[in-house]
Order: structure tokens, then sequence, then C-alpha cells
């Protein structure tokens, strides 16, 4: 009996801890947004932290969170050098076509050349400008199913707030949710960061759902707004 009564006094240690530490953290997140994480939802996440499985999924989520995000920067980064390797190259077949004909002696062709040259030029930033925006709408539908995929992960393993969505505002708000216990996953596990000025908005900035809200809004200036505008 007096066992059980430990454990529970344990337990309800615990409890008050880290809904103390939810609650710290929680005050800095701008003020627009602690008005959506209300003191009910915050010891909904302290009862659901009390669960180990819920810091094995977190990790799980990050770790192929990290891998997705390695993977598309890596496609990314080959689309740009692929581009810059063409241009340059027609740079260089223009430059020397145009020495040619002027060695050569060929006044009416150095004439011709630069209207050419522009047009080849037009016409391969356009491939390059599509082959771009096609790349950058693959990555954010990447990303907006990752995003999905976790939604549904965290709602399945019952972590308050999570729903299914696309809306921005409401992806942002579940970002915070996600951003509270993962912080304190992180205090956690480094206990001797627990008084820095590691601020979870801080924090939230190396561990976004996916990189969601990072694509979308570096992508968003690249992309028509008829395709960045759906979301």
């Amino acid at each position: 009996m007096n066992g059980e009564r430990s454990n529970s006094s344990d337990t309800q240690e615990r409890l008050y801890k880290m809904l103390e530490k939810l609650q710290n953290l929680a005050r800095d997140i701008p003020p627009k947004f602690q008005q959506r994480l209300p003191y009910d939802l915050l010891s909904s996440l302290a009862h659901c932290l009390l669960d180990n499985t819920t810091f094995e999924i977190m990790q799980e989520l990050a770790e192929l969170q990290h891998m997705t995000e390695k993977i598309l920067h890596k496609q990314h980064a080959q689309m740009v050098n692929k581009h810059k390797t063409e241009k340059d190259s027609l740079v260089k077949c223009h430059r020397e076509a145009f020495t040619a004909a002027e060695c050569q002696g060929k006044p009416h062709v150095v004439s011709r050349l630069p209207r050419v040259h522009q047009e080849q030029l037009t016409e391969l930033n356009a491939r390059q400008t599509e082959e771009t925006t096609n790349t950058h709408l693959f990555i954010q539908n990447v990303l907006d199913e990752k995003v999905a995929e976790q939604q549904t992960t965290f709602q399945q393993a019952g972590v308050p707030g999570f729903h299914v969505t696309s809306n921005p505002m409401e992806i942002k708000i579940s970002h915070l949710h996600y951003c509270l216990p993962s912080t304190f996953v992180y205090l956690r596990i480094l206990p001797e960061f627990s008084g820095s000025q590691h601020t979870t908005m801080q924090f939230c900035h190396s561990q976004t759902m996916v990189g969601w809200f990072y694509f979308h809004g570096a992508m968003s200036s690249r992309i028509p707004a008829r395709v960045s505008d759906k979301h």
C-alpha cells in the first residue's frame, strides 16, 4: 500500500514539474499564439509526456524528418548546380562563337550573334525557371505529406492538439504543440542546458515539423501566387 502511494506521489510530482516546465516554455511563444495554448491543453500535454512512448515517437519522427530534409536539400542543390553549369556552358559557347566569327572576318555573323545568343539565353532561363518551380512544388508536396503523416501519428498516439489539416494557421499551432514537448525532450536529455537562454522558439527553429514553414516561406517567393496560395 505504501509503495502504491509512493508511486502515485512520484507520478504526481513528475506531472507538476512537467506542467511547470511547459508553462515556462509557453511564455516564450508570441502572445498572439499563447491564447491557443490554454492551461487545459498544457495539462493534457504534461499527462501525455508521462508516457515515454511519446518521447520515442518524437525522436523517431525527428530522425525521419532530418532524413527527408537532407534528401530534399541534396536534390535542390543538384538542380541549382546543374543550372549553373548549363548557363556557364552556354555563355562559354557564345563567347567562343563570337570570337571565331571575328577571327574569320564575318561581320554579318558578328552582328547577328548577339540576338541569337540572347534568344538562346532567354530560352534557357525559361526552361530553368519552369524546372525550379516544379522542383519547389515537389518539395512542398513531399513536406505536406510528411506533415500530414506526423499529424496522423501524433493524433493516433493521443497527443493533444493534433489533427490532420492543411490550414497554415492550424499547422502553426500544432507546430507549437510539437515544439513544447520537443523542447522538453531536449532539456530532459541535456539538463545542463535547462537554465540557458535556449528558448522554445529558438529550439523550434531547428526542430520544425519537417521544415514545412521553412520551405513554404522560402519557396513561396519563387512560386506563382496561384500555387503558393493554395494552402
